[in-house]
């Protein structure tokens, strides 16, 4: 796993732009691409994650229980990049969570 981060306690509007940034990638839009990034996060996280049928309320639990992780929601981020490349959709996460670790 990743460098240690704190756990994360993520607001309701700082929760939203994440997930909506993360819905913009590809990776997570797709049910089975999300299933593999899922499969990647190791099986502390991926076992905890409550998996639903709907795209939002499906990654939105993923994003809650990686931020219950100490480096859970870095780890999502750079399984995502493996995936994603350096695009616009991944960037855009990437700097919400950035700009979130500065707060």
């Amino acid at each position: 796993m990743s460098p240690s981060n704190a756990r994360w306690k993520l607001s309701h509007p700082n929760l939203t732009c994440l997930v909506d940034a993360l819905l913009a990638c590809p990776s997570l839009k797709d049910p089975g691409r999300r299933q593999t990034v899922v499969d990647q996060l190791g099986d502390d996280i991926s076992a905890s994650i409550a998996r639903d049928a709907a795209e939002r309320f499906d990654v939105f639990n993923i994003v809650t229980t990686c931020a219950n992780y100490p480096g859970g929601l870095k780890w999502l981020l750079e399984v995502l990049h493996f995936f994603e490349g350096d695009s616009l959709s991944w960037r855009a996460a990437n700097e919400i969570l950035s700009d979130l670790s500065r707060v």
